[in-house]
């Protein structure tokens, strides 16, 4: 490597590798033998190093006692909230039981309060006060045109053609008093009197024209109604408001009547702009109270709660008008103080969900947002104890499928599946699980995010741990080897009187430890 290094120099004086060697052994005092020689106590000196430090063995039984507890897995069934569920928020919370209070008979205070409904209020009790959540669902076969599409058929020319003939002209001066005021009564007067507007109102000008030239057409229509696409589709109607893949009808009950009493449409519309063929497959016998998950969903609970608290927000403040009045004595708006208010209003469910917590728990400092996230607390805890009275009664309170849109009956059943956890996993709050015997059962385990779920574990395991074992094996081995070595070289420069100060340097040139005697 040196003789590489210094090759094209011109100070080196020779120019092979033999004479470089030769050249460097004069300059040492000594010949080719003697170098051999002192080379081979170095490598001797070299191997007695290697050999003390591989001599420094670890037992990889550390590693594999330590990483078979660090990488344990349990097994089982796990019972969780179905997703739309899950109450993350206060706000969730107002939505559920703003949803609970409309459908169905309940107390008005006390732990009661947490009982889901197993009976519900007629269809017409309910529609009386929360007509949004009653619906009568239809499957239908739909195509669509909008009849603003139809313009693309429209030139250019014959925009201008339409615009500036006399009939349509008078049509376009009442739609647009500007152009009345020119005195155009030739076309080429009425194309400069449309060519001086604004491009704003010129725009709208031949949006007008291009619209009335197919409605002109209604042959237009009917071939794209002919050929347009169509799909099978579900929806419902509700009493009031909710959403309507039918873009125009505003009164849904009025189409609710239209589709209960005929089977086909071919130009069915409610706003002349949006035009349907509908054929209805089947409808549903009856109205029916819609789901929470579906009313929470769509926005309805949304609207639902915003109007319970602005009804309720004056007789609230009447209460405690310090906390709801501004500096100017006037009260302050509703959107500032919804919070308070809501806290307020459904002060009885928190007081219940609080009561209803383990003693431990209702010890701890909760907000309303830490409470709402332990709705279904009881919930979980009641189906855990009859399914472990009675297993063979776990279909009344558990499913295998997730459901988008469930029955009322359905709705608050607990999703069953195969749950695996590992210790030292994403959640501290499943670290529980591992002291549990086989085919114990967990207490309801509830992490901030709603997601409550409880546990039976069926089997322990572990993660595969041989690769890490080994890597982790190594590494220790590599560091005790490296300390073996150093206390090798402190004896051996001990006993030759020679020092180790040049060891303990740090970059600063101090010293940075002292060495061991």
């Amino acid at each position: 490597i040196s003789f590489q290094q210094n090759k094209d120099s011109p100070y080196l004086g020779v120019s092979r590798l033999d004479e470089y060697t030769q050249q460097q052994l004069r300059m040492m005092g000594m010949d080719q033998t003697k170098a051999v020689k002192l080379w081979r106590q170095v490598l001797l000196f070299r191997r007695l190093f290697q050999d003390f430090g591989n001599a420094s063995l670890v037992d990889p039984q550390l590693y594999n006692q330590f990483y078979g507890f660090a990488k344990e897995t349990v097994e089982g069934d796990s019972y969780r909230l179905p997703v739309q569920l899950r109450i993350r928020s206060f706000r969730d919370l107002q939505k559920l039981e703003t949803y609970l209070n409309a459908v169905s008979q309940r107390p008005q205070e006390g732990k009661e309060l947490l009982n889901l409904p197993k009976t519900y209020l007629s269809v017409e009790e309910v529609a009386k006060q929360a007509p949004e959540l009653v619906q009568k669902t239809y499957k239908v076969q739909l195509a669509e045109v909008d009849k603003k599409s139809l313009q693309t058929r429209v030139t250019i020319k014959d925009t201008w053609a339409w615009e500036v003939d006399d009939k349509n002209w008078e049509t376009l001066k009442k739609e647009f008093p500007t152009l009345g005021v020119k005195d155009a009564k030739t076309r080429d007067a009425r194309f400069a009197a449309l060519d001086a507007l604004d491009p704003g109102t010129r725009s709208k000008v031949d949006a007008f024209a291009r619209a009335a030239i197919v409605d002109a057409h209604p042959e237009w229509l009917n071939d794209a109604l002919k050929n347009a696409k169509s799909e099978e589709i579900t929806f419902g109607l509700r009493r009031k408001g909710g959403p309507l893949p039918l873009i125009g009808f505003e009164d849904h009950q009025k189409l609710a009547k239209q589709l209960d009493v005929q089977d086909h449409f071919d130009r069915l519309t409610g706003d002349n702009q949006h035009f349907y063929v509908v054929n209805v497959i089947e409808r549903a016998p009856q109205e029916e109270v819609i789901a929470y998950a579906v009313a929470a969903n769509d926005g309805t609970l949304d609207a639902m709660t915003a109007a319970l608290l602005e009804k309720a927000y004056p007789q609230v403040r009447e209460k405690s008008p310090e906390l709801y009045k501004q500096a100017t004595k006037e009260w302050r708006p509703l959107n500032e103080v919804s919070d308070q208010v809501a806290q307020h209003y459904f002060a009885p469910i928190l007081d219940a969900i609080k009561q209803d917590l383990p003693k431990e728990k209702q010890n701890e400092s909760l907000n309303a947002e830490s409470l709402a996230a332990l709705r279904f607390y009881r919930h979980l805890a009641t189906i855990r104890d009859q399914i472990q009275k009675n297993p063979n009664a776990a279909a009344e309170w558990v499913t295998t499928t997730v459901e988008t849109k469930p029955s009322l009956k359905e709705q608050w059943k607990l999703i069953k599946e195969e749950g695996k956890f590992e210790r030292g996993g994403r959640s501290s709050d499943t670290e529980s699980l591992f002291s549990l015997a086989v085919n114990g059962w967990s207490d309801v385990i509830n992490p901030s995010t709603g997601d409550l779920l409880f546990f039976q574990l069926k089997k322990r395991g572990s993660l595969d741990t041989k690769e890490i074992v080994v890597k982790e094996t190594l590494n220790g081995q590599k560091l005790l080897s490296a300390d073996a070595q150093k206390v090798l070289a402190r004896l051996l420069l001990n006993q030759w009187n020679l020092s180790l100060e040049f060891m303990n340097k740090n970059t600063s040139g101090e010293t940075a430890f002292e060495p061991e005697s």
